[in-house]
């Protein structure tokens, strides 16, 4: 008998059966809202964002959409969390954009080069930054106090979780609590209430940057008001009230279409009464991810099962799961998704060592997931000096949450100390028998050197490139990619069209058509910007696909002359320098663990490259762990990955400024520099040399000090030039530093002095290439 699909009817104005709307929600029933997605009719009510009103209806939701009004070019790319009006005109953006979180999360817009901007200067007392119950209870108690107070909120209504929390508050319902406080604000004088504005950059302790969008919501173009206002906002004190962001957990396949975070598919089901699917699986690592189950309830939806992670689930939690009668699946993980767009299927398996563990196969057309909760933050101001752009935006903006790599909880277990870096927490060292963290960087350094020591690398940022324009993208960008080929892998360094460099990238050519860049993680932001701007330079959309795939990927680094011989230990394929040469790499599976390896040194002696889907990178960590035993593996976190790195002489992001040129980094010849870019400042290298007669340790080199002429005079004025990188380096045993040099090459062997910026140290300093040999007795150079 012939299989007989389920029917989708569709009706006039391109509704689509079944609906997912539900009873309930803050939107407005007696107000519909028509619009139009990609020339196509449809309808929602006020109070709706563009991606409720689709999903409402079944469709899939794009990440970028570009806003159009009538008569006019493409308004801004926005997101699908833009909020619906009359007559909204919108289209799938593709080309040259990439995919970043899951639904839910709604960066700034991005206006056109001709959109007229507004900058605004204002002064408070209290600056604060979101508007839910934190942030609204804070500006009522500051002004009643008779402080000026602004609030700011880039949600078009203010309450932020009070729009879709069933907690009551002060024994009232969360809306009944919030209209209450918005009416006692809107009438204080002293109170300005700034919605569908985002916070976008933190300087120092009393400045903060906002974006705010006037334009977006109007169905026709108001002429007396500017498509972006940017605000400076100038406050004796910031309160930052943003809210939590769910942590999501690594699994294959998960950024298929019908995979949500929690707290999006709470606004979705409270907020704007949609159900995520019909058929919805839970998976949370935390008894609040209970929240949503409890919802639909409420609501006489019953999800199919709820996947929590944690070893010891609460009691309350194993009740709530009886009384609703909704399977419980305790100290579970979901190993992968599956289905063609939209998720169909989950597969979930036991967490941890079981003999008798198998896969579970659960259908379902959703999946909500949260492995925990962190505040949200506003991103610091980087660089000294920088200025906001057009859009708002500065080189070197990091994500506006916390990240993790799927490596986080493997560190921890390993005893790491974790910091905050570029909106990520990443092992700064692995501390033994009590060491500080300096001492133990150094230790991990030295193993890089003498044995073999291994390093996560998941944080680094990752853009996949594929279709047949990719090539003529990458060499429009860089140059030099034609004569890559497929299996092989090469540093390029991206540059402005003066000249200036402004990113170091490691270019990976898997296929003809299908290109790999891996960076630093605080240039990816530089990185995207520069090929999205060539790609939207083109007369002619290209035909390629950019795609961000920075947590879909884990990986770490193994470094020194052990590396080898644990891989051969650890992986089937041979890695012999004959199979896999240097700056070449090769994709294969052992025991259904993806792995693509690489033989790469860009610090010290032999090194790898070691990647796999963020789902398995808890395995592949585990794998090298225990094979690494019998050669004395040592962990090393990012203290000891940036001494190798200076020791390596390999430029950061200090000395890749904008300002030099690839031939300053001594990485192009020197007649190769021409234009505005052209400089004296050259990177060098430097080793302190104060003391050494004596026998005292030399003393600490630092960033910032001013560098002078070994002459004698008095270190006074602009100096010759500046340290831009300095360690201690357990290798060389003594303190080294990165500077950029006026005629550094030519300086090469002589004897300068090193100042800082009160002159009250001075230290001599020898200068020397970037690179240096370690000890003769530590070997492997």
């Amino acid at each position: 008998m012939a299989r007989i699909w389920p029917i989708k009817f569709r009706t006039l104005g391109g509704e689509i059966s079944p609906d997912y709307r539900i009873n309930g929600g803050a939107i407005d029933r007696g107000r519909p809202v028509p619009f139009r997605f990609n020339g196509r009719g449809y309808r929602g009510f006020a109070g709706d964002t563009l991606a409720s009103a689709l999903l409402a209806q079944g469709v899939e939701v794009p990440e970028n959409v570009s806003l159009l009004r009538a008569g006019e070019k493409p308004a801004a790319t926005l997101t699908a969390a833009q909020e619906l009006f009359d007559d909204l005109t919108a289209r799938r953006r593709t080309n040259g954009h990439f995919r970043r979180f899951l639904p839910g999360y709604a960066p700034s817009v991005e206006t056109g080069s001709d959109a007229e901007v507004e900058h605004v200067y204002d002064q408070a007392d209290c600056l604060i930054v979101g508007s839910g119950p934190t942030g609204l209870a804070t500006a009522l108690q500051r002004a009643e106090a008779g402080l000026d107070v602004i609030v700011v909120e880039r949600d078009f209504e203010f309450g932020g979780s009070l729009l879709y929390d069933d907690q009551w508050i002060d024994g009232r319902a969360p809306g009944d609590w919030r209209r209450a406080v918005l009416d006692r604000l809107l009438v204080m004088p002293k109170v300005r209430l700034l919605n569908r504005t985002t916070a976008l950059l933190r300087e120092g302790e009393t400045l903060v940057h906002a974006e705010e969008r006037p334009q977006q919501h109007l169905t026709m173009r108001d002429p007396h008001l500017p498509d972006l206002r940017l605000r400076h906002i100038q406050a004796r004190e910031t309160v930052i009230a943003a809210g939590i962001d769910d942590q999501i957990f690594p699994f294959e396949n998960n950024r298929l279409h019908g995979i949500f975070k929690l707290e999006y598919a709470l606004s979705l089901v409270n907020r704007h009464a949609v159900l995520p699917g019909h058929r919805l699986a839970l998976y949370v690592g935390h008894t609040d991810g209970y929240r949503l189950a409890a919802s639909l309830l409420a609501r006489g939806l019953r999800p199919v099962a709820i996947i929590d992670a944690r070893a010891e689930v609460p009691d309350v939690c194993h009740r709530f799961a009886r009384q609703a009668g909704i399977p419980l699946y305790p100290h579970h993980r979901v190993i992968r998704a599956q289905g063609c767009r939209r998720v169909r299927r989950v597969v979930i398996g036991k967490a941890g060592q079981d003999p008798v563990n198998r896969d579970i196969h659960l259908d379902c057309d959703s999946l909500v997931q949260s492995a925990g909760v962190i505040p949200r933050t506003v991103p610091e101001l980087l660089e000294e000096g920088s200025v906001l752009s057009v859009t708002g935006r500065t080189r070197g903006e990091t994500l506006p949450h916390l990240r993790r790599g799927p490596l986080f909880e493997a560190q921890t277990r390993a005893a790491a100390v974790h910091r905050t870096i570029l909106g990520w927490r990443l092992a700064a060292a692995y501390p033994i028998k009590g060491e500080k963290v300096r001492a133990a960087s150094h230790r991990e350094a030295l193993a890089a050197w003498t044995g073999v020591a291994m390093s996560d690398l998941s944080h680094l940022g990752k853009i996949d490139l594929q279709g047949p324009d990719a090539l003529a993208l990458l060499e429009r960008a860089f140059g030099g990619w034609a004569s890559l080929k497929s299996g092989r892998m090469r540093p390029f360094l991206l540059t402005e069209d003066g000249g200036g460099a402004l990113a170091s990238v490691l270019g990976w050519r898997l296929a003809p058509h299908h290109f790999m860049l891996t960076m630093a993680a605080g240039s990816l932001a530089t990185v995207r910007t520069r090929l999205e701007r060539l790609v939207a330079a083109e007369e002619v959309a290209p035909r390629l696909k950019m795609t961000e795939v920075t947590d879909e990927w884990g990986g770490v680094a193994l470094m020194g002359p052990k590396a080898e011989a644990l891989l051969a230990g650890s992986l089937p394929m041979s890695v012999m320098s004959e199979s896999l040469p240097s700056m070449a790499f090769r994709d294969f599976s052992q025991d259904d663990l993806p792995v693509r390896l690489a033989r790469i040194s860009l610090s010290a002696g032999a090194g790898f490259e070691i990647y796999t889907r963020a789902g398995y990178a808890d395995i592949l960590w585990n794998l090298v762990l225990e094979k690494g035993k019998a050669q004395g593996l040592t962990l090393a976190g990012t203290v000891a990955r940036e001494i190798l790195r200076i020791e390596a002489g390999r430029p950061g992001e200090r000395e890749i400024n904008g300002r030099t040129t690839a031939a300053d980094l001594g990485l192009a010849p020197p007649d190769r520099l021409e234009g505005r870019h052209k400089s004296r400042l050259q990177l060098i290298g430097l080793k302190s040399v104060s003391h050494e007669v004596e026998g005292k340790p030399a003393p600490p080199l630092s960033v910032g000090m001013t560098l002078y002429e070994g002459d004698g005079t008095e270190p006074t004025g602009p100096g010759i030039g500046e340290i831009t990188s300095a360690c201690y380096s357990p290798a060389h045993d003594r303190e080294i530093a990165l500077a950029l040099l006026s005629d550094g090459r030519a300086r090469v062997g002589t004897l300068i002095r090193a100042a800082t910026a009160d002159g009250r140290k001075v230290i001599d300093v020898k200068v020397q290439p970037p690179r240096v040999l370690p000890r003769k007795e530590i070997g492997h150079a």
